[in-house]
């Protein structure tokens, strides 16, 4: 009996000092001074609303990983919602238990892309998935990405792809980066721990980035069949677990787009930001003849009513605002509309519309909703100006699930990251829910600060962005009142860094036209958008 009860207090002690097990079950953030978000949602809160990402127009992919959702999630539940949000494609989740007997080339038929996500350490997967799968990869069926842990179960299969296994190692050191391995870009690394991996035959496979100048993302094609394309993919670390801005994720995330066979244009962007008929017209007509002369295209977030101390001042009233907005609009310009006041008991532009802030929940009534859009349209109509509305934006991004449902109802682009339990707005990139492309504007907003501080940040992150291989976006939002001096350096700088400016209507069509093809992955054309 005292024998039974010491090899049951052992393995419980080696599952609760496993690195990869300290760090789904700590609650701290590590280092404690770095903003991390690590979601806990449980599988039943988050599912639900996952299947609403994306339209499932791309690749046939697969997400394998533990049974056990004390570990697996919600990092794998996170991760189907990103691909399914950015690339589209139909994401399905199994676990690794189920995949046994006949059900296996069940779940495995028509894959084209299968992810294994290794977080359960005291877990693997079975013979016969990692037999199925090299299988599929060598008859050119399938690419699989291998992410996390268990390496060391298919040694043999990655030395044929000229990999080697090294081993686990716990990240002890504040302020580790990962290098991108053909840029310059170093992105920050918060993990608790990660796969290191070998590089053992460089004709056949390549060191994607580096940790600690340790392999630690690596790709390979096969060695059997001739073919000249990576099909298989070792991420040696947790991507959607200790998210920062700048963080590891987006290697992992660029590198997807070559697995997808995507490529985006590097794009930048500008919304001018709380135009309402208080606005002053010389500012934004000076703006705008700025950017026109730069072929900067721009968006204006336009408020069609303005209300303070029982004061309502409307668009139609204002012919100097009108003319100078409708003239933006034949030089570059579009429009979204920003609410009917941007306001619920306050002042324009300073309240919320849709969100009490006086008991921190959302506006619910339907009625109220459908009104304020349809309001604020007919009065875009009544300045002769609907015609250049091309979505909306939500009032400081703060409305409830059924303002969001009626906001997606009405319009195709919403500009501004989604606000859901996914870290979605860590994503550089465009993404789908239900009928909408949300297009986030990831740089914040720029505060007009001349002594160059606000600058540099913004064009050290949008820098960092700029070395992603694939394509994504840097975007902000500058209020027109501050005038066009203070705006001068941050577009001169991203011009400076290679970003193209485009408009938030032309990167929604852009990234709606594509669609992923399940071969070879080339883009194919697919007709989706109701923009004009």
């Amino acid at each position: 009996m005292k024998f039974k009860i010491s090899l049951t207090m052992v393995f419980i002690l080696i599952i609760l000092i496993t690195p990869f097990h300290r760090e789904l079950l700590s609650g701290k953030p590590y280092p404690d001074n770095v903003e991390v978000n690590l979601a806990r949602k449980t599988v039943e809160t988050i599912i639900p609303e996952s299947e609403e990402f994306g339209r499932s127009s791309g690749n046939n992919t697969l997400i394998v990983t533990s049974g056990r959702k004390e570990f697996s999630e919600p990092f794998t539940t996170k991760l189907a919602v990103w691909l399914r949000a950015a690339f589209s494609a139909r994401v399905d989740v199994v676990s690794q238990e189920e995949l046994i007997g006949y059900k296996l080339p069940y779940y495995l038929k028509d894959k084209e892309v299968i992810v294994y996500y290794g977080t359960d350490y005291g877990r693997a997967p079975g013979e016969g998935f990692i037999k199925h799968s090299f299988t599929r990869i060598k008859s050119g069926e399938t690419k699989l990405v291998w992410i996390g842990y268990h390496g060391d179960k298919i040694r043999g299969q990655l030395n044929s792809y000229g990999i080697g296994y090294g081993g686990v190692k716990t990240n002890t050191t504040p302020g580790t980066v990962a290098s991108y391995v053909d840029t310059v870009a170093n992105f920050s690394f918060r993990n608790r721990d990660f796969v290191y991996l070998e590089l053992l035959n460089p004709e056949l496979a390549r060191v994607r980035a580096r940790l600690e100048n340790r392999p630690v993302v690596v790709s390979g094609r096969d060695s059997s069949n001739g073919s000249s394309t990576d099909s298989f993919y070792y991420v040696g670390f947790h991507p959607t677990s200790y998210i920062v801005s700048g963080g590891a994720h987006l290697i992992f995330m660029d590198l997807m787009h070559e697995v997808y066979g995507v490529r985006r244009n590097k794009s930048a962007l500008i919304r001018l930001e709380d135009v309402n008929p208080t606005s002053d017209a010389d500012k934004l007509a000076e703006i705008a003849g700025y950017l026109s002369e730069m072929n900067v295209p721009f968006t204006v977030s336009l408020i069609p009513f303005h209300l303070h101390k029982n004061r309502l001042t409307t668009l139609r009233e204002k012919d100097d605002l009108v003319k100078v907005l409708t003239a933006a609009t034949k030089r570059g310009g579009d429009i979204v509309l920003h609410g009917l006041t941007h306001q619920h008991t306050g002042e324009t532009g300073v309240d919320s519309e849709f969100w009490s802030e006086k008991t921190g929940t959302p506006l619910e009534e339907e009625g109220y909703v459908k009104s304020r859009i349809e309001i604020g349209l007919g009065e875009l109509k009544a300045s002769g100006l609907l015609g250049n509305n091309s979505g909306w934006e939500t009032p400081h991004y703060k409305a409830g699930r059924l303002g969001y449902d009626l906001f997606e109802a009405k319009f195709d682009l919403i500009y501004e990251a989604p606000h859901w339990n996914y870290d979605l707005g860590f994503l550089p990139y465009p993404v789908i829910r239900r009928n909408s492309v949300y297009v986030p504007t990831n740089l914040g907003y720029y505060r007009g600060d001349l002594s160059g501080q606000q600058i540099e940040e913004k064009l050290t992150k949008a820098g960092l962005l700029q070395e992603l291989q694939f394509g994504g976006v840097a975007s902000f939002f500058y209020h027109p009142n501050l005038g066009l001096e203070k705006l001068r350096p941050l577009i001169a700088g991203l011009i400076e860094q290679g970003w193209k400016f485009a408009s938030a209507k032309s990167v929604v069509k852009e990234f709606t036209a594509a669609k992923i093809s399940s071969t070879g992955g080339n883009h194919e054309l697919q007709k989706v958008s109701r923009l004009r």
